[in-house]
């Protein structure tokens, strides 16, 4: 195929192409038309029979029932969320109790040590005053001797 056949060639089909889609919007606009015609033939229809038409269903409000939707959505977020928060709470109470239970006991513990260490202290205290009132005692039995010590009148002697 030349080139000049194959540029005619694309030509003969877009042309194709363009009173295809040439003839499709006169078919649509046909048909549209006709319906056009059967609602005025109906319109008429009612008019001469001067009866009502039927009523149309009430009109959808999208944005109502699109608010009444998210309210829903919240209340029940909003239902989750305090129980969530409802549960995390009675959690962390019953750990802190838990903790503090702990904390007391462990208190209590080393008050008991410290009672215990601090009594034999006491002990220990009353000892050391006790000795020290027996090395008083002796220090002032000594001070009351007279010192033997060597006469300094005494001849030295040599060995």
């Amino acid at each position: 195929m030349t080139r000049q056949e194959l540029t005619d060639f694309l030509a003969e089909r877009e042309r194709a192409s363009q009173e295809n889609a040439l003839d499709r919007w006169r078919r649509e606009v046909r048909e549209r038309e006709a319906e056009h015609a059967r609602e005025r033939a109906q319109s008429r229809e009612r008019r001469r029979l001067d009866t009502a038409p039927a009523p149309a269903p009430a009109p959808v409000d999208l944005h109502a029932e699109i608010a009444a939707a998210v309210e829903a959505l919240i209340t029940d977020e909003d239902g989750l969320l305090h129980g969530m928060l409802a549960e995390l709470t009675a959690y962390i109470q019953r750990d802190f109790a838990g903790k503090l239970r702990k904390l007391r006991e462990e208190r209590d513990a080393a008050k008991t040590d410290l009672a215990d260490e601090t009594r034999k202290l006491r002990i220990e205290l009353a000892e050391l005053q006790t000795v020290v009132g027996e090395l008083r005692q002796a220090l002032a039995y000594e001070r009351g001797k007279p010192l033997d010590l060597p006469s300094p009148l005494a001849a030295r002697r040599v060995n």
